[in-house]
């Protein structure tokens, strides 16, 4: 793996990682009755199959762009930086005063724990692309990857990588479900309560660090291009 190419994506994968909503809602998913691990499995493949389509499509319109394999900042990465900043920025404005009371996410829980686990694959795709702050974090870390002149065979290690750590909110719960069983479930259930009161803020800050990190990472990029 080229260590700069790592570096490069491996923090806005965490980023997108943090995402609190999806595992609040994961956590309650999972005690929805008999079939709730099943479910949980079944968002989780849909949350996951959303980002490998993403990614592929994604890489193959962003390699369409000049700065592909040049490995050094371009115009093009810079604004997408920026782009991906403001988004993020909006997002924190919106988390800030415009917050979701807590418990929020039951209902989505609730709802989800009324479907089948077959019908919840589409739904864990179709949610994947409402998650601003995944979304713009997962998108710059892309372009990272086709911007980098590392080998083809390291491009796709790197864009496996962003897929697996961005999915370990979704996946990490089920599977440690399916490990551990019931006390895997019982630990999270204390874990949620603790998350539930803190959602917002997780989403606030993550938003503005990222948010403020890329913009300032498209200055440096300009700077070196044109001073």
């Amino acid at each position: 793996m080229d260590l700069v190419l790592l570096l490069q994506i491996l923090p806005l994968a965490l980023g997108a990682a943090l995402s609190p909503s999806v595992l609040l809602v994961q956590i309650l998913v999972l005690a929805s009755g008999p079939q709730g691990l099943a479910r949980a499995w079944a968002l989780a493949v849909g949350l996951t199959t959303a980002l490998v389509v993403l990614g592929f499509v994604g890489y193959s319109l962003l390699a369409m762009l000049p700065d592909v394999s040049v490995g050094r900042p371009s115009i093009q990465l810079a604004i997408g930086e920026v782009v991906a900043g403001v988004v993020l920025l909006a997002v924190a404005v919106k988390v800030h005063y415009w917050p979701k009371p807590p418990g929020h996410h039951t209902s989505e829980a609730t709802r989800f724990a009324s479907m089948s686990p077959w019908l919840l694959v589409p739904v864990g795709f179709a949610w994947q692309f409402t998650e601003l702050n995944t979304l713009a974090l997962y998108l710059p870390a892309i372009h990272f990857v086709t911007n980098s002149a590392a080998p083809e065979v390291t491009k796709g290690i790197a864009l496996l990588m962003l897929v697996v750590v961005t999915s370990v909110t979704w996946i990490g719960p089920p599977l440690a479900v399916s490990l551990r069983g019931e006390p895997a479930e019982r630990r999270m259930q204390h874990f949620h309560k603790w998350l539930g009161s803190h959602s917002n803020a997780i989403k606030l800050w993550v938003c503005l660090v990222f948010g403020v990190g890329l913009i300032a990472l498209a200055i440096v990029d300009l700077a070196q291009l044109y001073f």
